[in-house]
């Protein structure tokens, strides 16, 4: 499941502008929820790209939350797997 966060019709600056790979990383360390979680950042494209595995789908939404509560503008591919 991917989830991509973007506005219809918004114009978003590129990553580089707000959010960081160093930054995202940080939100997730801080979280509760996902601190502990092997999640790996990267940038793509002018993206902030998760990627890893989590326990489940609430964590993985936490993931998510933790990055876009630092910056509601960030375009981010949750590609976070969840382990069944």
């Amino acid at each position: 499941l991917t989830h991509t966060h973007d506005g219809v019709g918004v114009q978003r600056p590129p990553t580089g502008k707000g959010m960081t790979v160093e930054l995202a990383r940080k939100c997730l360390h801080e979280s509760p929820h996902v601190g502990r979680c092997r999640i790996k950042v990267e940038e793509r494209n002018g993206r902030i790209v998760l990627t890893g595995k989590v326990a489940s789908y609430y964590q993985k939404s936490m993931a998510q939350e933790a990055i876009l509560q630092a910056d509601p503008n960030v375009r981010l591919d949750n590609l976070i797997t969840v382990d069944s």
